[in-house]
This record gives C-alpha cells, structure tokens and sequence, in this order.
C-alpha cells in the first residue's frame, strides 16, 4: 500500500497516515471506526512509524517512507505485509489520509483515498454425485467403471463446488460428444425443469459453496453414441478476477448405454 501525495497546494505536511477500517461500527454511530497502521507526522522527526497494535501482529509489517520538508509534494509512505499470512479478514476498506497546511489559503487541510482490496478463492470441484432411477451410482468415475444403463433411465448428477468469491457462478456441464471418442465433450446445453443451480451458502471464508443438480433420461439416440455416455461437472467463471475459468481436473461420471430388446 503506498499513500503518496496528488495536492498540489501543499506548504507545510502536518500527518500522513495508513488506516484501516475496523469490521465494527462504533456503538451508536453509522460511522465506521478506522485503525492506524502506519504514520509518518512532523513532530515524530518525520520517520515511518507502525502503529504498537500492528507491530504486535504476526502479518510482519514493514512500513518505508520518505518526507521531504523542501519539497513537501515528494513525500509518501508505503506499507507493505506478508502475502502468506494475509487472511480473508484482510480483504477491507484502507484509507490514505493527509494533513497540511495549504499555501493559497493558509488553512490547515485534510485529504483522504480510499481503497478497497479484495479477497479471491480460485473455484474448485469438491465432490460429484450420480444417481439412476433415484439410487447412488457406485464408482463410474472412470472408463474401466463404467455403470450400465439402458434406454429410459432416468440419471441426476450432484456436483458441489467451491464456486470461488463470486456468489453469481454457477456449475456448468460437459457431455461426451455423440459421434467422437469420450475424452471429447460437448457443453451440455440444459433444458428447462431438468436443471437446478442450487443455493448459494457462504464457507465463512473467502468463497461460497453451491450444488447444481441436472437430471437426464437415456435416450434411444443414446445408445447410437461412438463411445461411452460421460457427463463432467466444471466452474466458469465468466468475469471478476478470473476472467474465464474452468477447473482442471473435473470429475466425471460414465454410463455404458445399452439398448433393451
């Protein structure tokens, strides 16, 4: 984080100072309570100094800065932590606050930026779950497991995810494409009343966990395929910090089609 200084009517530097905001209000107030972390201010021989409270955190702070009494405008601060230890509740509103003495007006002034830094998680297939005429599918997550199933069977495929930070993702699906080898997919395009996306749940942490759920019926077309019937369940995200992400080792699901004389 670096505060450095944009005015340009700026005589005297008085304060200069790193905050962040605290994830409670203050009692009885709307205004939300901001904690220092690092300052630089002219009576203090003008050095970067941390904050007692962040100096007894384990984020190991680091705070560098240089103030230049000639040329106020060269003076900033900077404020850096380590990324490893950087946690969820890290991800809030910081503020870089300044206050001077204005040489137009001979007031004592006070600017402020803020800035907001946010926390992702990268999506993630957690578990895939099938079921056939209502029954759990034992296995089938790969070739040499392949379940049988016959034409008229009724299929619903679970799949829980971490969707990453953005409570919008929804769950996509694969199925194997009907005239090449199984390890080529098509993007299995849903129909209404046999998909549902699921509710999205907060993991208390920086993400959010959603089950989406499509059901299919085994098709005489079915059994005309080149190889195996195989469904793999997949995250896209289509904007924020990803831009477009699809996991890379997406759990999938084989169906052997057979045809009932």
């Amino acid at each position: 984080m670096a505060c450095e200084i944009t005015e340009i009517d700026v005589e005297t530097i008085y304060l200069i100072q790193i905050r962040m905001i605290n994830s409670t209000l203050l009692s009885g107030t709307d205004f939300p309570e901001w904690e220092t972390l690092a300052f630089m201010e002219l009576v203090s021989n003008e050095s970067p100094t941390l904050s007692s409270d962040i100096m007894a955190s384990t984020k190991d702070y680091f705070a560098d800065g240089a103030w230049n009494s000639v040329t106020p405008t060269s003076t900033y601060l900077t404020l850096s932590m380590n990324i490893s230890k950087l946690e969820c509740h890290d991800a809030r509103e910081y503020l870089c606050e300044l206050a001077f003495k204005s040489n137009i007006t001979s007031a004592v002034k006070k600017f402020e930026m803020n800035e907001n830094f946010s926390a992702y998680v990268n999506p993630r297939v957690i578990s895939l779950i099938a079921r056939r005429d209502g029954l759990i599918v034992q296995g089938a997550s790969n070739l040499s497991a392949a379940v049988s199933v016959t034409v008229g069977d009724e299929l619903e495929l679970n799949c829980t995810a971490n969707i990453g930070s953005l409570p919008e993702t929804v769950i996509r699906w694969n199925i194997s494409s009907e005239t090449s080898s199984a390890g080529e997919f098509d993007e299995y395009r849903r129909t209404a009343g046999t998909f549902d996306d699921g509710t999205v749940i907060s993991d208390n942490q920086c993400g959010y966990i959603r089950t989406g759920s499509i059901q299919y019926k085994i098709k005489s077309s079915d059994v005309l395929r080149a190889s195996y019937l195989v469904f793999e369940c997949y995250v896209r995200v289509n904007k924020g910090p990803y831009g477009s992400f699809v996991t890379q080792t997406n759990p999938r699901f084989y169906f052997d089609v057979s045809k009932l004389f």
